[in-house]
């Protein structure tokens, strides 16, 4: 067992080419990405969660996340991009 931090973006799902590749731009190498579906101010839209797990405790993972978070809320012209932070027991296996 291993306590890490577990960093979710939870976005409009467009232009996603361009979403892989300013997180790989950002030197992060390992998400998981789901598709689904949400509603903003009434209408159902498309949308994504981009989730992260900072397993190595890396130094300045939390300012990648934002930076990748920013970019894509740029790239998508969005009011705003939700992330969630949490520390979380993972077990490997």
């Amino acid at each position: 067992m291993k306590d890490i931090e577990k960093y979710t973006i939870e976005t409009e799902d467009l232009n996603r080419r361009e979403v892989h590749r300013i997180i790989a731009d950002c030197g992060l190498n390992g998400y998981s990405l789901y598709e689904k579906q949400g509603c903003w101010k009434g209408s159902v839209e498309k949308s994504i969660s981009i989730v992260f797990l900072d397993i190595n405790h890396k130094p300045n993972f939390s300012n990648q996340i934002h930076i990748v978070a920013v970019l894509i809320k740029q790239l998508n012209k969005q009011e705003t991009v939700f992330v969630e932070k949490k520390w979380v027991r993972l077990d490997v296996i």
